[in-house]
């Protein structure tokens, strides 16, 4: 058995895209962790053949931002009833991008948050139909309005765009740029330092290759690009992993993935494969570039 659904995704997200630039099946060998009662230090997740070769794989959950996996689970239940109601409400013409700054919407009681997921939605239902269409990645004053809904504490944007017809989608304004790129680094650092002598180590032992794959759910902090270019800058030339991959699981129905194998015959750019994978970028590493990415 698989660890939680997150890791189980990816895990099976990989062995599609194993699968699909070897042209080979991939099959699992080992779940060395589960075979260990546990999730173990010095085990890794899992190993798999693609067809004569063996490849040690371990995973990690990344974040974004300090708390960004708790303030997801939050954002999503907050927005829960609001846009259930919004849904019923608007049928377009157009769609409506709500958002406010990330953790607003935090460290509220459960009668303060109810009075709040209220007034945002009467707020809504009042200003936003006024509202003009523009263009996607367009707005002005006629397009886009922000303020305080009366008795909410934070400031929410409604935009109106072109569109999706009757589609109402949330979002959240992401930290300043510098603590977004400070918070990744440090967070890839620790990914490195606990996953890869061990991933490594036991590709060896196996006379097989190694892999490290890291998830993300940070599509909206454009964070498959950056986390892919600090993890590969770090590990720079002379490493000892064979591949490195960076997984944004945010989106239910399809996953995005970067890819770098080291020394070896990857190829392929913006393949998709049936089982739901985008495979944004894959190739083949020989550092002639600083950071390759």
């Amino acid at each position: 058995m698989l660890g939680p659904p997150g890791e189980s995704r990816v895990l099976d997200c990989v062995r599609e895209f194993l699968s699909h630039v070897r042209e080979a099946d991939c099959r699992v060998v080992a779940l060395p962790d589960d075979d260990a009662g546990l999730q173990s230090q010095q085990s890794v997740e899992m190993v798999v053949q693609v067809g004569h070769e063996l490849v040690s794989i371990e995973h990690t959950r990344m974040q974004a931002f300090a708390g960004q996996l708790q303030a997801d689970r939050h954002f999503l239940e907050f927005i829960e009833p609001i846009q259930a109601s919004l849904d019923e409400w608007f049928t377009g013409p157009g769609h409506f991008d709500i958002t406010w700054d990330v953790g607003a919407d935090r460290g509220h009681r459960p009668r303060e948050r109810q009075r709040y997921q209220e007034a945002i939605e009467c707020w809504v239902k009042a200003h936003a139909g006024l509202l003009r269409a523009a263009d996607v990645g367009r707005w002005d004053s006629k397009s886009r309005l922000r303020a305080e809904p009366p008795g909410v504490p934070f400031e929410v944007t409604v935009t109106r765009h072109h569109g999706l017809d009757g589609g109402v989608y949330f979002g959240r304004f992401a930290p300043p740029d510098d603590e977004l790129r400070s918070a990744r680094r440090a967070d890839v650092v620790r990914a490195l330092e606990r996953k890869l002598p061990k991933v490594v180590q036991d590709a060896r032992a196996r006379g097989g290759r190694s892999m490290l794959a890291l998830e993300i759910s940070d599509m909206a902090f454009g964070g498959l690009a950056s986390v892919f270019r600090i993890a590969s800058r770090l590990l720079g030339p002379g490493t000892d992993l064979d591949w490195l991959i960076v997984v944004d699981t945010i989106i239910e129905t399809r996953d995005y993935l970067m890819a770098l194998e080291i020394e070896g015959p990857a190829a392929g750019t913006y393949k998709r494969t049936p089982q739901g994978i985008t495979v944004v970028r894959c190739w083949r590493h020989d550092w002639g570039e600083p950071g390759g990415a």
